[in-house]
C-alpha cells in the first residue's frame, strides 16, 4: 500500500484506504481548522446542489489525480520518528513525525507592520481592533495595498492565516471610498460578490463581514444559498447590497430567473474563496463564463485559496494574465507543532473487504483516542457512504453513548441538521459538569475554509481522492 503525507494545521488527523494516517497536535488546544480532509463525492456537483461542492461519483475532474503506487513520504527519516516492527494479525504498524517547535504559539502569526502603515483608514483600524485583529497577519499585510488598489490578485496561504480579512478589510475600505465619491449602491445592484463552494463557508464569511459592519464600517451585506428562502434573498437584493456572499448554484438561479433578482453591472470586486475547489470542476467553467460576461471590465478579481496546484495557477493566469501572486509564508507548509502519525491498518490479509478494513481502522482510531483523549475531534471520510459506515461502526461500539457524542456532517443530511452538528461540536463548555468528548464524522464539506479553533484532533479515515 502507498502512504500519504498529511499536512495538518494545529490539529490531530488520521487517513487510510488500508493505511490509517494520523497527525496529532503535540501540545495545547487546537488552533487551526480541519483542513486536511479527503475530498468527497456525493450525489451532485455543488452548483446543482446549490450549496455543496460534493462531486458526483465518477465525475471527471480537471485536476490531476493522486498517482497510484507512489509514496509521498519517500525514504523514512530516522531523525524524526521511528518505525515500529511490523506485527502479525490485527496489529498496526505506526510511523510518527513532529514538525518544528512543540509549542505552536511560538510561530509568529502577525507581521511587523500595523494596519495604519499598510494604508488602512482610522475607522477601519478601529473596526479591526474591535473584531480582534489589532495587527495584520503576514498574508493580510502582503495583500492589503494590492486589493485596496483594485488589482487582480491571487491570495494563497495556509489555513488559519487570516485570508478572509486579507480581502474583506481592504475591500470594505474601498467600498467606503466609492460610496463617498458616488452614492450608496442602487436598488437591485451589488458592488462586491464573494463566491464560496458551501453554504457553511458562506455563513462564516458573512459573519466576518457583519462583524466589520457592526464595528464602525457600516455596509449592507447578505447571503444567497440553497439553505435560505428565495423570497427573502430577492427582497434583500432588491434594496441594493454592498456585499453579497453566494454559492454558485443559487447565484446562477437568481441570475437566470425570469425576473433576475439583481444585476452585476455595478460590481467593483469579485472574490472566489476556495478557488481551487471551484476551478477544479469542469461544470464550473460555464457558470464562471456567464458571471464574467455580466461583470464590468473595471471589476477587480480576488482568487483565494490554501492550496495552489500548478493547473489552478495556469487556469487563473490564462484568464487573468495580470494577476498579482500573493503567497503567505505558510503556503504548502506544515505548521509548527504538528505531530503526524501514519498507522498501517491493512492487517494480515490482502483480500479484506471494505467492512473489514473499516473495522480495523475503527479499532485503531478508538485506541488512539483512548490513549490521548481530547474534547473535540473531526473524522474525515471521502464519501458519504464511508461516513455512514464509520458512524454505524462507532455507535455499535458505544451503544449507550457513554463514551462519545457522535454527530455526522455531509451533503445527504438536511441543512438544519448540519447546523446542529456544527453547533454541538463547537459549543463552549463552562466546566460545571462532565461532558463527553465530541466527534464529528464528516466529508470534506466541513474542511474548506471553516474555522474550528478548539478542535485538537483531525482524523483522515480515508485517503484523499485528489493529490492536493
Amino acid at each position: 500500500m502507498g502512504m500519504v503525507a498529511l499536512r495538518l494545521l494545529g490539529v490531530l488527523a488520521l487517513a487510510t484506504v488500508d493505511v490509517l494516517a494520523l497527525a496529532v497536535r503535540s501540545s495545547g488546544r487546537g488552533s487551526g481548522r480541519g483542513r486536511a480532509a479527503s475530498r468527497s463525492r456525493g450525489h451532485e456537483s455543488y452548483w446543482r446542489e446549490e450549496d455543496s461542492f460534493l462531486l458526483a461519483k465518477g465525475r471527471r475532474r480537471r485536476g490531476p489525480p493522486l498517482p497510484r503506487g507512489r509514496e509521498p513520504f519517500g525514504e523514512y527519516d530516522e531523525g524524526r520518528g521511528g518505525e515500529a516492527p511490523r506485527q502479525q494479525g490485527r496489529k498496526a504498524t505506526v510511523w510518527t513525525s513532529e514538525v518544528g517547535s512543540s509549542n505552536p504559539a511560538k510561530a509568529a502569526f502577525h507581521s511587523g507592520q500595523s494596519f495604519a502603515e499598510l494604508g488602512a483608514s482610522p475607522e477601519l483600524e478601529t473596526a479591526l481592533k474591535r473584531c480582534g485583529a489589532p495587527r495584520p497577519s503576514h498574508v493580510q499585510a502582503l495583500s492589503f495595498s494590492s486589493v485596496l488598489g483594485g488589482k487582480d490578485v491571487a491570495i494563497a496561504d495556509q489555513t488559519g492565516s487570516g485570508k478572509t480579512l486579507a480581502y474583506l478589510a481592504p475591500i470594505v475600505q474601498a467600498l467606503r471610498s466609492v460610496e463617498a465619491g458616488e452614492s450608496r449602491t442602487r436598488p437591485g445592484e451589488v458592488r462586491v460578490l464573494v463566491l464560496v463552494p458551501t453554504s457553511e463557508l458562506a455563513q462564516q464569511v458573512l459573519r466576518v463581514a457583519k462583524g466589520l459592519s457592526a464595528s464602525g464600517m457600516p455596509f449592507r451585506s447578505a447571503i444567497i444559498t440553497g439553505d435560505h428562502s428565495w423570497r427573502t434573498q430577492k427582497r434583500c437584493a432588491d434594496a441594493g447590497l454592498e456585499l453579497l456572499v453566494a454559492t454558485p448554484g443559487r447565484l446562477h438561479a437568481h441570475l437566470v430567473a425570469e425576473e433576475p433578482s439583481f444585476s452585476l453591472a455595478d460590481l467593483r470586486y469579485v472574490v472566489l474563496d476556495e478557488v481551487d475547489i471551484m476551478y477544479s470542476d469542469e461544470d464550473f467553467t460555464q457558470l464562471w463564463a456567464e458571471i464574467r460576461a455580466a461583470t464590468p471590465p473595471r471589476a477587480a478579481h480576488c482568487f483565494v485559496t490554501a492550496t495552489m496546484p500548478p493547473h489552478i495557477r495556469q487556469d487563473i493566469w490564462r484568464d487573468f494574465p495580470l494577476t498579482k501572486s500573493i503567497e503567505g509564508p505558510g503556503l504548502h507548509m506544515t505548521r509548527s507543532g504538528v505531530r503526524q502519525k501514519l498507522i498501517d491498518c491493512s492487517g494480515s490479509s490482502s483480500t479484506s473487504t471494505l467492512e473489514q478494513s473499516a473495522d480495523l481502522k475503527l479499532d485503531a482510531l478508538i485506541a488512539e483516542l483512548d490513549e490521548e483523549p481530547v474534547d473535540q475531534t473531526l473524522i474525515f471520510c471521502n464519501t458519504i457512504s464511508s461516513c455512514r459506515r464509520v458512524e454505524n461502526g462507532w455507535r455499535r461500539r458505544d451503544r449507550r453513548g457513554e463514551r462519545y457524542e457522535v454527530d455526522v456532517f455531509h451533503g445527504a443530511i438536511p441543512p438544519e441538521a448540519r447546523r446542529r452538528a456544527i453547533a454541538r461540536l463547537t459549543e463552549p463548555h463552562d466546566g460545571s459538569a462532565r461532558r463527553l468528548p465530541r466527534l464529528l464524522v464528516c466529508t470534506d464539506r466541513a474542511s474548506r475554509g471553516m474555522d474550528f479553533p478548539q478542535v485538537q484532533h483531525v482524523v483522515l479515515f480515508d485517503f484523499p481522492r485528489d493529490g492536493i
